[in-house]
């Protein structure tokens, strides 16, 4: 759990917009916290980190369903979707059964959110990356309406600057960004 928080967080700064990095760091801190009550006191803690992870993970479903939502244009959002689905249903067990099932609901349950969080992570990622010659045509296509700066484009579709995106379009477009925008 304090492992996945830190790469919440990691992932939090990596976001550009204020309302998907608010998310990202909440579920990060809340994973975090949980994690390191864990750790000082299992037994003690076991409890109280039982209905306040019921919370946790339904809050972090609902942001993931929110997120999911903002980017369903894309292929693969259902993936972030199911993701969040589950962790709400995980929140909402979690809060059905407390405090008579405490330590067998914390392993389980937060066992299958994790592996489920990853597994949709991944299938995202695998979407993403056969969606190379699509994301670059939906760049090429903003660059000729003109809507956008190149760096504000690189910055909505995800690449970590403007070069990285150039890199991107010259290997799948076999053009620049620059050329893109002079041929419009």
């Amino acid at each position: 759990m304090v492992i996945g928080a830190v790469f919440h967080v990691i992932h939090a700064f990596q976001v550009r917009r204020w309302s998907g990095f608010f998310f990202w760091l909440l579920g990060g801190v809340l994973y975090g916290v949980a994690g390191v009550l864990t750790l000082y006191n299992p037994l003690l803690a076991a409890a109280v980190l039982t209905l306040f992870l019921a919370v946790a993970l339904i809050v972090t479903g609902i942001g993931r369903v929110w997120l999911s939502m903002r980017i369903r244009p894309q292929s693969g959002w259902g993936w972030i979707t199911a993701s969040g689905v589950v962790t709400i249903l995980a929140g909402i067990v979690f809060a059905m059964h407390w405090p008579a099932n405490t330590l067998f609901l914390l392993g389980i349950v937060l066992a299958v959110d994790l592996t489920f969080q990853g597994v949709a992570a991944i299938a995202f990622g695998l979407v993403m990356k056969g969606n190379r010659t699509l994301g670059a045509g939906i760049i090429e296509a903003t660059f000729v309406r003109g809507e956008l700066s190149a760096s504000q484009v690189a910055l909505e579709a995800g690449f970590a600057h403007q070069s990285h995106m150039a890199r991107c379009m010259r290997r799948v477009l076999g053009r620049t960004p620059t050329a893109v925008a002079r041929d419009a």
